[in-house]
């Protein structure tokens, strides 16, 4: 079924594969990147460990690779022939 989007959801229905097509245990999932230690302390305090890790990853990417400027061109004019 698709949504409005188009996006979609399927369910294995023998077993679940990787993206590389190789066969997964069935409630292995897959293994992180970046491995962040669960603190359900730091969580009962309302910080997310691995929230602020992945936002500190977002920031690395962008200092290493910034989002180029992108210069919009002047609109031509599309009467003329």
């Amino acid at each position: 079924m698709l949504s409005m989007d188009g996006g979609g959801v399927t369910v294995p229905s023998l077993a679940l594969y990787t993206p590389e097509g190789q066969w997964m245990l069935e409630g292995h999932g897959l293994e992180p990147d970046i491995e962040v230690m669960e603190d359900p302390a730091a969580l009962a305090r309302g910080v997310d460990p691995q929230l602020e890790r992945a936002i500190a990853e977002v920031e690395r990417f962008l200092e290493e690779s910034p989002i180029p400027d992108v210069v919009v061109p002047v609109p031509g004019d599309r009467t003329a022939k």
